[in-house]
């Protein structure tokens, strides 16, 4: 089974950790719901995304890529 998910990563301020939530299947309405505060000010791609796709024993090392390239980019803001 192939699948994928369109993950919106959010950090809190003085919390550890992240928060992931998958939008993929999320239209306008649910979003305004779920995140009125990003309502205009964030545009949350929604075109035919190709899953990546990697062998099993690859996922740990890019998921920790990731989160490392995730942590840098929110230490500059």
């Amino acid at each position: 089974m192939i699948a994928y998910a369109t993950l919106l990563a959010f950090k809190e301020p003085h919390i550890d950790g992240w928060k992931f939530l998958d939008y993929g299947n999320l239209n306008d309405e649910h979003m305004k719901i779920l995140l009125p505060d990003f309502v205009g000010k964030v545009n949350f791609p929604t075109t035919n995304i190709k899953p990546m796709m990697l062998p099993k024993e690859e996922i740990a090392s890019n998921i920790e890529s990731l989160m490392k390239i995730i942590d840098d980019a929110v230490v500059k803001l």
